[in-house]
């Protein structure tokens, strides 16, 4: 019996929730291609398309395998760790710290996490704040937020934030 293309991407879709690495390490395999790496690409293309989870997100769970597969690490820790925790953690890892990464990854969140890999200590009892705003609105506090002392990151994120809108109140006499 022949197995068709679209059972076996819905296959691989039913791993994503409790296997995600075995399914990035056959995106990586699929983008790696056999013989043909322009063919392999495609295949790979067409799968990420077919499991509607984006090109980047593909292209980030190949990524993970190839990084994390040097390493032998159990794929059951890795899924255990999740695929958010150790995109942070691999722009970081090397053969030196790699153990002590994934423990890391293993006893924070992913928002505690990304401060410890930034050299900064979570706060225990911080609070998240959330609020959307229009794209000029958006600007402009991004704008003030630059000009007392957070960081630009990407096309038009901030990091260090915190500290900064805590200025800005400060400021306002509060």
């Amino acid at each position: 019996m022949t197995i068709s293309f679209e059972d076996r991407v819905a296959v691989i879709a039913d791993l994503m929730g409790i296997d995600f690495y075995r399914l990035a390490r056959r995106l990586r395999e699929l983008q790696d291609g056999d013989k043909d790496r322009k063919e392999g690409e495609k295949l790979f293309l067409r799968v990420v398309d077919h499991l509607q989870i984006g090109r980047r997100k593909g292209y980030q769970l190949s990524r993970l395998a190839r990084i994390f597969d040097a390493y032998s690490v159990d794929e059951a820790r890795l899924n255990r760790i999740g695929w958010t925790k150790l995109g942070l953690v691999s722009r970081y890892v090397s053969d030196d710290n790699f153990e002590e990464l994934l423990g890391w990854a293993e006893s924070n969140t992913a928002h505690d996490l990304e401060l410890k890999l930034r050299g900064r200590e979570p706060i225990s009892d911080d609070r998240i704040f959330v609020t959307y705003l229009h794209v000029d609105d958006f600007l402009r506090l991004r704008k003030a937020l630059l000009a007392h002392g957070a960081t630009p990151s990407g096309a038009e994120g901030v990091t260090d934030a915190e500290e900064a809108l805590m200025r800005l109140v400060t400021l306002a006499g509060h």
